[in-house]
């Protein structure tokens, strides 16, 4: 939210998945460790640039700083099922 890239504005609604492509005129950061916090090394974007896929980003990111748990061998960033069945609910405008 208002282009903020360190979460403080966060906007659950509007979360995506790590494979989906961000699109320009978005803005949060990739969560790549899955805990549903901006951690130093997750890349935040304002609505002026896009980290592509976020599943992209936080490879990224491992490979540089060593820094998160995602490497690339591992695949995509885990997420805990609640959080999935939560953001399809949401998606559907309904409630879980």
């Amino acid at each position: 939210g208002e282009c903020k890239s360190d979460g403080s504005q966060r906007e659950p609604t509007k979360d995506r998945l790590c494979n989906f492509e961000v699109p320009l005129g978005a803005s949060g950061f990739c969560d790549c460790d899955g805990d549903g916090t901006k951690n130093g090394a997750e890349p935040g974007f304002g609505c002026d640039t896009t980290p592509g896929t976020c599943e992209v980003a936080c490879r990224v990111v491992s490979a540089d700083k060593g820094a998160m748990t995602t490497k690339p061998s591992e695949g995509p960033p885990r997420h805990s099922l609640l959080r999935l069945l939560e953001m399809l609910h949401q998606s559907f405008g309904e409630p879980l």
